[in-house]
């Protein structure tokens, strides 16, 4: 199955943040986390014979050394098997949720122009 894969992995407004992965309620192991905007994220997936969009998930942002940074609700928008790329949009974030995103947004950026 591959949906919309022109723009794989490439959405507008989202930023590589080297060093995180995620783990997704329902889904054994940390996936490495290619991309994120306020809006959602991409991940790296071999195994995406269980995956469809529309299926929603717990995902846990965290870094390499299992350091939780971020919990929240995100529904599978897009699956590219050719290049293992599947994309999330986040979910019934709290205001909280949406202030560590754009914490950890922002101190991306900042990473980036430094």
């Amino acid at each position: 199955m591959t949906l919309n894969s022109e723009h794989m992995g490439t959405h507008p407004g989202r930023t590589a943040v080297p060093g995180l992965v995620i783990q997704l309620s329902g889904f054994e192991g940390a996936f490495p986390l290619l991309n994120i905007s306020a809006g959602g994220f991409s991940i790296k997936a071999s195994e995406t014979e269980h995956m469809r969009p529309g299926q929603e998930t717990v995902a846990e942002i965290m870094s390499v050394s299992q350091k939780k940074i971020l919990r929240c609700s995100a529904r599978l928008s897009e699956v590219d098997l050719d290049k293992e790329v599947v994309s999330f949009e986040f979910i019934n974030q709290n205001s909280l949720q949406k202030a560590l995103l754009d914490k950890l947004l922002l101190q991306s950026a900042v990473r980036e122009a430094g």
